[in-house]
């Protein structure tokens, strides 16, 4: 993905359709109880059929069901929601 990213000029539909992948991938992993926790373009994979596939989820936490916060800070820094840098 952030070879995509870094080419720019991506067209509204491709943007859409990637977006709403991302979307459908991770209410399933959220469904499973699995929190990713370091999501950046980087651990996005765009397939040769022109879908994502979401990777590396070395600091993902799992069994996490009806919880709003897990312990700890992870992910990387630029790439962190404001809420979980200012401890809202």
């Amino acid at each position: 993905m952030q070879m995509i990213l870094r080419k720019g000029n991506l067209p509204m539909a491709r943007i859409m359709f990637y977006t709403a992948e991302m979307v459908v991938a991770l209410q399933f992993l959220h469904s499973k109880g699995i929190i990713h926790r370091d999501l950046k373009p980087d651990n996005v994979l765009v397939d040769r059929d022109g879908h994502i596939k979401i990777c590396d989820f070395g600091l993902a936490a799992e069994n996490i069901f009806d919880q709003t916060r897990t312990n700890g800070v992870t992910g990387t820094p630029g790439y962190r929601a404001p809420e979980v840098t200012t401890n809202i």
